[in-house]
């Protein structure tokens, strides 16, 4: 079996690449699965009690509605995917991103956008 993906050093879940059948440990520890899931889903790396953040891609994606043993399915049946107490305050650091640009990348460009990839990528990248 695929080892699971890990999208990020601090996600409690890692995503199953393949199919993984009852009995498998995707994890290699943990309990093993009592289902078959399909690829794409989410398993715990972690023993997640109810109430615990629910990570993925390093951002917080939901709270565990029951404790979720290391190497279980999460899913709905699980997890709620609510809204995180911090407010997002999207574009806030616009102003900054944009700053820390090369001049050279902050010109209007209004030709292809293929040919502005390759001109970026040759500027950008060392050889």
């Amino acid at each position: 079996m695929s080892a699971p993906l890990i999208l990020h050093p601090n996600d409690t879940v890692s995503v199953l690449t393949v199919r993984a059948m009852a009995g498998d440990a995707p994890l290699g520890l943990g309990t093993a699965l009592a289902g078959p899931i399909p690829a794409g889903h989410k398993i715990a790396r972690v023993d997640l009690r109810a109430g615990a953040p629910v990570v993925k891609f390093g951002q917080f994606i939901g709270h565990a509605t029951q404790d979720i043993p290391v190497g279980a399915h999460v899913h709905s049946h699980n997890c709620t995917f609510a809204t995180p107490e911090k407010g997002y305050n999207i574009g806030s650091a616009l102003v900054a991103s944009r700053a820390a640009l090369p001049s050279c990348l902050r010109v209007i460009f209004k030709g292809s956008n293929v040919l502005m990839a390759v001109l970026v990528l040759a500027i950008t990248l060392p050889l």
